[in-house]
């Protein structure tokens, strides 16, 4: 029973030539023709000649700015919160800052005051259809319980529909707490877009820094760590004075009377003067999100161009809220920047290779953000017991006149890759506001690119100009809107093919004439025309036609039985 069961499973499904067959022709062929990277598009001359020459290996091309990499926390640091949390953070918990964690990483934009009461307008007209009792003739009694019905209606309606988060109060034992759950992220986060400045733009080197929101320091340390001490002076502006009196202990190796690890940093609750010196390097971290308005947002982003001279770094949190404001932000002062004098100009140096809208904002009904990831090493004291942690983020570095470093063009990796067997499929942000999937193979592309890209991570640039390559693997564009690539093929379509294309193969093979049917098959699949499908066979008419070719076999081999020609063979 078993041999014959095997017999006939052996019998019926395809041998392993047809099998390799259909996965080339319908899986890999239709995936990679239709996104294939430019086969005439290689990596730059220049830089490829730069590598060969200075030896510099694959994984190490000009390209690969590391934003994987784990960025550890500065030893005196470290000591430095271990002697705060054994004085001040006995009562924290990591559970505490776990969930601080998350309400901060789920934070939304306050809606504007006008919005909030038009929608307040139209909560309270709906309920007045619903119920259409008069107040005017109720008692004094019963229009004050109606009255107070009707409000607490409104507040559940609106915290169902609308996202009212009430602003953190940075005090006392929240600064602790904030402490546990914030302090590696952070500087990881900015230390990683302060590390592409000085990798990008080995010659700059800032003398002042300008951070707002400044918080627990960490773009103190982050800057220090960057550039040394080649900055003389630290302007950090935060109105919780207990978060700054928490930073400044900190830098103080958590001993009030030790001096700063750090000379020139200056706390304050205030901004600075308009009329003092432009700072060269301005950061702002994770403070967007906490302005009450969007004017109130824009104002603070005008205050901060305004006293950038050279480079001004834009920070929030890796969700769609922390994304939009990013995106509010850069989109304001490269429209009110139109009138200025030409050098002052905003430009984007980071992550955008491009001054246009987000491409990932053109997609309709879809809230897809341009987040980064960023590793970092969690506290001891939060009991987290993992070597290596990774956290989302979203950015924009902003450049005082044109961008003149030689990868300005370079298209950037803007999502994880995904490497398969001789291939890998990327998705890059261009310069020209596009958004492509391309997929690399070893056959088909450059081979210096293949490797590169093989090697090349998420925030990677590539080191390709693709001013003059085709538009084609194109998803979507910016400025046009919603322009997706037209497929050949869906998904579900090709899988019926791929199962009749199986129907068909196991029918051939219960023919014996099976050369016939081979000369018909390679036929098919040289088709000049890649789109035509197998349903263009009709199974049925092919069936009737082996068949009846196997009944005028069977007859001729019938009348013949038993007689050879002069050579001793069988007539065919």
């Amino acid at each position: 029973m078993a041999a014959a069961m095997q017999r006939r499973m052996a019998f019926s499904r395809p041998s392993l030539t047809y099998s390799k067959l259909i996965h080339g022709v319908f899986r890999r062929g239709y995936a990679q023709d239709e996104l294939q990277f430019p086969p005439d598009i290689n990596i730059e001359a220049e830089t490829l000649k730069k590598m060969d020459m200075e030896n510099i290996k694959r994984r190490n091309h000009p390209g690969r700015l590391s934003q994987n990499k784990l960025l550890p926390l500065p030893s005196k640091l470290v000591n430095a919160v271990d002697i705060v949390m054994q004085k001040y953070g006995k009562r924290s918990t990591p559970e505490e800052a776990k969930k601080f964690d998350a309400s901060i990483m789920g934070r939304h934009p306050p809606p504007d005051p006008e919005i909030l009461r038009e929608k307040v307008a139209l909560i309270n007209h709906n309920l007045e259809k619903k119920n259409k009792k008069d107040p005017s003739t109720m008692s004094e009694e019963e229009r004050r319980i109606f009255l107070m019905n009707r409000k607490n209606n409104i507040q559940q309606i609106l915290r169902r529909t609308t996202h009212l988060q009430k602003s953190v109060d940075y005090t006392g034992y929240t600064t602790i707490v904030y402490l546990l759950a914030r302090l590696s992220k952070n500087y990881s986060i900015i230390r990683t877009c302060l590390n592409e400045i000085e990798m990008r733009n080995p010659d700059f080197k800032p003398n002042s820094m300008y951070n707002v929101g400044s918080g627990l320091g960490t773009a103190v340390w982050a800057g220090n760590t960057v550039w040394g001490s080649t900055i003389t002076q630290y302007y950090c502006e935060d109105p919780a004075t207990d978060m700054s009196t928490l930073a400044r202990l900190l830098l103080q190796e958590g001993e009030e009377h030790k001096k700063m690890v750090i000379p020139g940093v200056y706390f304050r609750d205030k901004p600075p003067s308009h009329s003092s010196l432009p700072f060269p390097l301005v950061v702002s971290a994770f403070t967007l999100l906490e302005r009450p308005s969007q004017m109130d947002r824009l104002e603070l982003v005008n205050h901060l161009w305004n006293m950038t001279s050279d480079y001004l770094v834009l920070i929030e949190n890796g969700s769609y809220a922390g994304h939009s404001m990013i995106q509010e932000a850069k989109e304001w002062l490269l429209e009110s920047s139109s009138d200025v004098r030409a050098g002052t100009e905003p430009h984007v140096f980071a992550p955008c290779p491009h001054n246009m809208k987000c491409p990932k904002f053109a997609i309709k009904d879809m809230k897809i953000a341009c987040t980064f990831s960023a590793s970092y090493e969690p506290l001891r004291q939060s009991k987290i017991y993992l070597d290596k942690m990774t956290t989302p983020y979203s950015y924009v570095i902003l450049k005082r006149g044109e961008v003149n470093t030689t990868d300005a063009k370079w298209p950037r990796i803007v999502q994880a890759m995904k490497h398969k067997d001789h291939h890998s499929h990327c998705r890059i942000c261009c310069h020209d506001g596009s958004l492509r999937h391309y997929v690399v193979s070893k056959k088909k592309s450059q081979r210096p690119l293949y490797e590169v890209v093989r090697r090349s991570h998420w925030g990677d640039k590539v080191p390709v100009d693709l001013t003059n390559a085709s538009k084609y693997g194109a998803l979507y564009y910016s400025e046009e809107g919603v322009n997706y690539r037209e497929k050949s093929k869906t998904k579900k379509k090709r899988n019926q093919e791929n199962k009749e294309s199986l129907n068909l193969l196991s029918g051939l093979m219960l023919d014996s004439n099976l050369d016939n049917i081979m000369d018909k098959w390679k036929d098919h699949v040289k088709l000049d025309n890649p789109d035509e499908s197998l349903k263009d066979i009709s199974i049925d008419q092919d069936m009737n036609d082996i068949s009846s070719s196997v009944d005028s076999n069977s007859e001729e081999s019938g009348d013949t039985a038993g007689t050879t020609d002069c050579t001793g063979e069988r007539p065919t």
